[in-house]
């Protein structure tokens, strides 16, 4: 059983705010799974308080046997993650993935 919502409550309420029958056409989320048994996350930037903000390629751990590996960076006006299957925990420290709006000084 899930926990734990407060990331998507996260990503929930900054997409509603953004939402005026437009941007979320143009700007919408993307969430899927990979063929490398993990998941890839696109957030748009564009029109937001975090369009333009610095935020360096992060890199975690990206090993074979390791379920909790993420890889994040900036690109084309979206936040950009490509991550294993256990990426937001369990486990909490740096096993856990970062949150943007931490990282991006929001």
């Amino acid at each position: 059983m899930i926990k734990d919502f407060e990331a998507l409550a996260w990503l929930q309420d900054g997409f509603a705010a953004k939402c005026d029958g437009a941007w979320e056409k143009q700007w919408g989320v993307s969430l899927t799974s990979t063929d490398d048994a993990g998941w890839f996350l696109s957030i748009p930037l564009r029109e937001t308080e975090l369009e333009g903000r610095a935020f360096p390629r992060l890199d975690r751990n990206k090993k074979a046997q390791d379920e909790s590996w993420w890889i994040c960076q900036l690109g084309e006006g979206r936040f950009l993650a490509d991550c294993g299957l256990r990426a937001a925990g369990p486990g909490g420290g740096d096993r856990r993935f970062p949150r943007l709006g931490d990282r991006l000084g929001a």
